[in-house]
């Protein structure tokens, strides 16, 4: 999927997150499905994630939030997530694979 970045806050899974925290929003297409009607109970939160950028530069990032305009495959990091993968600010997106650990 695609990696690109946000400033957090407040998440969908009810924390409040700051932009040096690892932590990605999800694809709605894949968060939603499992909401059990109150979405900081939702399963996917604080699952982790292991994402590399062409094999490198290894990093496990946890979920806290869903991106409305995300899909499937592609995360919204945090600034410190986008940056650990190597993303620059002026990049802005860049092709990632994920797994979940």
């Amino acid at each position: 999927g695609d990696a690109t970045y946000f400033d957090p806050g407040l998440g969908s899974c009810g924390w409040d997150n700051k932009s040096t925290d690892m932590i990605a929003a999800i694809s709605y297409q894949v968060m939603d499905p499992k909401n059990p009607g109150n979405p900081n109970l939702n399963p996917l939160c604080g699952k982790q994630i292991l994402c590399t950028r062409e094999g490198k530069n290894p990093t496990v990032i946890k979920v806290v939030d869903r991106c409305p305009v995300c899909v499937a495959g592609d995360l919204d990091l945090s600034p410190a997530a986008y940056a650990a993968l190597g993303g620059t600010i002026a990049e802005g997106r860049f092709r990632i694979q994920c797994s979940w650990l």
